[in-house]
């Protein structure tokens, strides 16, 4: 009954307004960046596309600290003036404030350059919540002109000056302090993962700014304790544009799950071979998640469908992710435990090609009558035309008809679905608009066959 809930779920989905799934062969290309023996834990890019990393020591002595490069990974130089006390060289996080304001969080405290990275200056914390008093980062999340961080042993904090001062707002779990992970969704909702090395409590969500936390892990425990719980959660990811309810997460040593209703509904993505858990991201050219198992060793897959299928980058193998950032329209950066990567997309028509997806419309209707027997019909709307592609699947996500697979100027439509040769169940109708070779906007219904 699970696995026929998590399917369920699974075609309910409603996907990215932007989403790159092509049509047609797509050339996709990784470049070594450098930074070799350095692990990456974080990656920003500023207004000016300067990269700039955080970094601990991994297979050399000296690659800790901050790296910039301000030529697109051609170059590096290490900043490092004014952290030179923190533990191990330690750089756990960073993020871009604005064109030459940094922040960077340590084992034990954040700070703030104002130059490109070239200085460094520890900045205030206010804390009585919690534990620890210090901000500890485990990562960094901006709203608007607001910053939201979250640290381990520490809770959530959050600063409205640019991260000159940080005020612990709340501690997410106040029975479990240690936070992992943040990420929010289209509509502004945050998420929080818990987790230690042996215990974890799960995703918390927060619709007030990190004010309140409610726990939100319908589907998503696993039922075993300790390493082994699917409640100890590693990395969250979620789209960071249009319309999407998808958030993703990796636990540490219970593989990978999903939501696409912003954590109401979780299920496992039983198809992606993780065991332990790496770095994720969703973009506009699909959802990556990083894992290790016991045939693939360390590797990167690919979804270009909303999870139901996965593809992994050989160039990655055996590269433990821990961190990805989006850079530019069409390349997307790559932070390993040995150096930097740069994955570049190539599709005959480039989202850069001056079309917003954003900019299109469309409405698709409750399918009449419902429940059904046996036939039933399903109307659309369009507000500028395309490739217009309308199927119907069962609950194994099995294609069972296609209505409709041609181009269709703006306009009303309805179209009759026969379901006389199909037993009784749950279907789902997806409908997807193309421009070109990409799926523009995707959106899903169900319907209910009843003899």
């Amino acid at each position: 009954m699970k696995r026929l809930w998590a399917l369920v779920l699974l075609f309910l989905a409603s996907t990215f307004s932007v989403w790159a799934q092509s049509r047609d062969v797509e050339k996709v290309t990784v470049e070594a960046l450098g930074l070799k023996g350095a692990l990456i834990t974080g990656i920003a890019v500023n207004d000016y596309n300067y990269i700039f990393v955080s970094a601990s020591d991994g297979f050399s002595g000296d690659s800790g600290y901050v790296w910039v490069s301000k030529d697109s990974g051609k170059t590096w130089a290490q900043k490092k003036k004014g952290l030179e006390g923190i533990p191990f060289g330690s750089a756990r996080a960073i993020t871009a404030v604005d064109s030459g304001h940094i922040l960077v969080g340590t084992i034990e405290d954040v700070f703030k350059s104002t130059d490109n990275g070239d200085g460094w200056h520890k900045v205030k914390a206010s804390g009585n919540l919690g534990i620890e008093k210090n901000v500890r980062p485990s990562q960094f999340l901006r709203k608007g002109n607001t910053i939201f961080v979250v640290g381990f042993n520490s809770g959530f904090w959050r600063s409205d000056d640019n991260g000159w001062s940080w005020r612990q707002v709340s501690l997410v779990d106040s029975t479990f302090p240690y936070v992992q992970t943040i990420t929010m969704t289209p509509s502004g909702t945050l998420f929080a993962g818990t987790g230690s090395a042996d215990k974890g409590t799960g995703v918390f969500r927060s619709t007030d700014d990190g004010k309140t936390w409610a726990a939100v892990n319908n589907g998503l425990d696993n039922g075993k304790t300790g390493a082994l719980s699917s409640l100890n959660i590693w990395r969250l990811a979620a789209p960071q544009a249009g319309i999407s309810k998808t958030v993703i997460a990796v636990t540490e040593y219970a593989g990978v799950y999903q939501t696409d209703d912003e954590g109401d509904h979780w299920y496992k993505v039983e198809n992606l071979p993780i065991f332990l858990g790496g770095a994720a991201t969703i973009c506009a050219h699909g959802i990556f998640v990083n894992g290790w198992n016991s045939v693939d060793k360390d590797a990167t897959y690919r979804s270009v469908d909303s999870g139901v299928s996965w593809t992994k980058i050989p160039e990655l193998n055996g590269y433990s992710v821990w961190s990805f950032a989006k850079f530019g329209e069409r390349r997307l950066l790559v932070g390993t435990h040995d150096g930097m990567f740069l994955v570049t997309f190539d599709t005959p028509t480039s989202v850069e090609s001056g079309y917003q997806p954003s900019a299109l419309s469309f409405r698709l209707d409750q399918n009449y009558p419902n429940p059904f027997n046996p036939s039933t019909v399903i109307s659309y709307e369009l507000s500028v035309g395309g490739e217009v592609s309308l199927k119907v699947y069962n609950v194994l996500g099995q294609v069972v008809a296609t209505l409709i697979d041609e181009t269709q100027p703006a306009g009303s439509y309805s179209v009759r679905f026969d379901g006389s040769n199909l037993p009784s169940g749950v279907y789902f109708y997806r409908l997807q608009i193309y421009r070109g070779l990409i799926s523009i906007i995707t959106e899903t219904k169900k319907m209910l066959l009843v003899r």
